[in-house]
């Protein structure tokens, strides 16, 4: 079982049974509350909330570190994609690295982009899309507006706020350091 948190809102805990798919949300505990802050994917892997979630059109599309010590992306289907793995000497291995992800302005059926609205894609390595969804992305944009107003963290960021600029950034993160891992296995 992995714990995780509502990406924008660091709350809402949920525990999910990774060999399921299947979830429970996870009560309040005020003697025991997590510290999540804002903490990056590449930083979670042996915390005790090991990940996120979001709920986009209703659906749950979650990014977190199983106990196997592999990152791995959860469509709402519970169909996983493994992303990177913990090896035991402590090099990333790039589990998908023909695999893409882009991050960019939905757009209409004629090509105008839709205001506010971003397209977040899992591209396979042969170019065809394995997941894709056509969010809110505005709705992020104000709330990261909103708190950078009322308080100061130095480090915060968009991603911190939506799940999706998160994970774009986290996965370009351990992407470099699995490669610059391989690289120096490579010279060894």
């Amino acid at each position: 079982m992995v714990r995780i948190f509502h990406h924008s809102t660091v709350s809402d805990f949920i525990e999910i049974d990774v060999a399921s798919g299947s979830w429970q949300p996870l009560p309040d505990d005020p003697d025991d509350a997590p510290v999540v802050g804002c903490a990056s994917i590449v930083q979670r892997e042996n915390a005790s909330v090991r990940g996120s979630y979001t709920v986009e059109n209703g659906r749950r599309y979650c990014l977190f570190w199983t106990d196997e010590h592999e990152l791995v992306f959860m469509a709402p289907d519970s169909q996983y994609v493994r992303l990177f793995r913990r090896e035991a000497n402590g090099a990333l291995t790039n589990l998908a690295p023909q695999l893409h992800v882009q991050l960019e302005p939905a757009t209409d059926g004629d090509g105008r982009d839709v205001p506010g609205m971003n397209r977040f894609t899992l591209h396979d390595p042969e170019g065809g899309t394995t997941h894709e969804v056509t969010y809110d992305a505005a709705a992020y944009v104000r709330q990261f507006g909103m708190a950078s107003m009322m308080s100061f963290i130095p480090d915060e960021d968009l991603g911190d706020w939506d799940f999706f600029v998160g994970a774009r950034q986290g996965l370009d993160e351990l992407k470099a350091l699995a490669h610059a891992d391989r690289v120096a296995g490579e010279h060894r």
